[in-house]
């Protein structure tokens, strides 16, 4: 009899002790469905980074126009760093591009763009290319980038780190001094029509 009491008594404690185990295992199964929790906060956060990156660039995104107001305003009166054009444009009186403002990427430099474009899986491809007539376009803000398209008219550059990317100048290109034509960059010399000089003193 004695020894069937031992028995039972041991019996019961295995119960115990298995009882305590499963307790156990439902713990950690607790911290694996907290880590998902921590893991719908991350995919939250990544979320608020796309957003705000989205918010970025609609704040130092180009200005885009066919209105030759809204280039003057843009490139003369620093309403943005950058002017895509969308059409053929014409101005009577000279272009002047002025002003030190920031780039999207943090940098001072200006940007005119006298073409259209389709971006597709990180690759840009120019779908269209437009003219600007004008009688002079004067580059007065440093690191100047005049891409695509044609400038029917002259361009006179009195500022440092002008770069010229595939634009047609059916006129001349005009430098205020030789560092200043040094410091430039020049895609391709033959697509100026004109003469590329120093201006006389």
């Amino acid at each position: 009899m004695k020894l069937n009491k031992k028995l039972i008594s041991l019996f019961a404690a295995l119960v115990v002790l298995v009882g305590l185990a499963a307790c156990g295992n439902d713990n950690d199964d607790d911290s694996i469905e907290g880590s998902d929790t921590d893991g719908v906060e991350i995919a939250d956060i990544d979320n608020e980074v796309e957003a705000n990156d989205d918010e970025a660039d609609a704040v130092s995104g180009p200005s885009e126009s066919s209105d030759p107001a809204d280039l003057v305003e843009v490139m003369t009166n620093g309403a943005n760093w950058m002017f895509a054009a969308t059409a053929d444009m014409e101005l009577t009186e000279d272009l002047v591009i002025q002003g030190e403002l920031e780039k999207s990427n943090g940098e001072i430099g200006r940007k005119l763009a006298l073409y259209a474009q389709i971006r597709e899986n990180n690759v840009s491809t120019v779908t269209d290319e437009f003219m600007l007539t004008v009688p002079n376009v004067i580059v007065r803000s440093e690191n100047t980038l005049i891409q695509h398209g044609t400038v029917n008219g002259n361009v006179i550059v009195e500022a440092e780190g002008f770069e010229l990317n595939g634009t047609n100048i059916t006129g001349d290109l005009v430098f205020s001094s030789q560092e200043l034509l040094d410091s430039a960059e020049i895609s391709d010399e033959d697509l100026v029509a004109g003469e590329i000089t120093i201006a006389a003193e």
